[in-house]
């Protein structure tokens, strides 16, 4: 499976109408140049800030800006695949169960507690460590005191990657009947790592992964206490819904 990326000279043989095969020149990116998206300050490993280049991309993603390409060769519509930068991703499942009842079957209190929603994203670069986006999010389906939650955690490893596009009049975009899950890996290609213990160190993928953590990292907790302030007790249980987002935004960043 492959992730589907936004930025990314390749030539594509693509299809008119259904009827005609014509070739068409697409300048498609098949990695993300070496420290590109942002850069490391500090001795922690991880990027604090994207690059000029990269928040100009995200900025024209945010606004959906169309990606026109001029005098590509195709005339009306065109269909077909194109390689480009990417990312392999990986997944893992698995459940947990659960039970928010506030007593035990043998009538002892318990503290009920659950993280009934969570996205995270971490990524690290360090000497010995493979370059990739790690994600894990965890999720309940149903609204049940007792039950199962999901877990998955996916790695998003650098890749070329086969995309499916359309191009009509010289805008391309990407084909909505294709998805991360179908897009085809063709090549891995793991970035070399020149550590920099002295100054700011550009990342080629850190950027990426702080505009995903601004974007999607939350989580939802649930939890039963008794709340007391002035040596009063309320014997009345309550159950208390909080929920957290991450307060990172790319205007900090910007």
């Amino acid at each position: 499976m492959a992730s589907r990326i936004y930025y990314s000279p390749a030539v594509l043989i693509g299809s008119r109408g259904g009827f005609d095969l014509v070739n068409v020149t697409i300048p498609i990116a098949q990695k993300i140049p070496l420290g590109y998206t942002g850069a490391i300050t500090g001795r922690e490993h991880v990027t604090t800030t994207l690059s000029n280049e990269f928040r100009s991309i995200i900025n024209r993603h945010n606004s959906q800006d169309m990606i026109n390409i001029t005098n590509s060769g195709c005339l009306g519509t065109c269909k077909g695949h194109v390689l480009g930068a990417g990312y392999d991703v990986q997944c893992n499942e698995w459940l947990t169960p659960y039970d928010l009842h506030d007593l035990f079957a043998n009538g002892s209190r318990r503290d009920a507690r659950l993280d009934c929603f969570q996205t995270y994203f971490s990524y690290y670069e360090m000497p010995g460590i493979p370059n990739m986006i790690n994600y894990t999010t965890g999720f309940k389906v149903n609204e049940t005191y007792e039950g199962n939650m999901t877990w998955r955690t996916c790695t998003l490893a650098p890749a070329v990657v086969e995309y499916p596009i359309i191009l009509k009049n010289d805008t391309i975009s990407l084909d909505p009947e294709g998805s991360w899950m179908t897009d085809r890996v063709t090549e891995h290609w793991p970035d070399p790592f020149s550590p920099s213990w002295v100054g700011v160190m550009p990342s080629t993928h850190g950027g990426l992964w702080l505009y995903l953590r601004s974007l999607y990292s939350s989580s939802v907790n649930t939890s039963v206490f008794r709340p007391s302030w002035l040596g009063i007790t309320i014997s009345k249980e309550q159950r208390r819904y909080d929920m957290s987002t991450a307060a990172d935004s790319l205007a900090d960043h910007s």
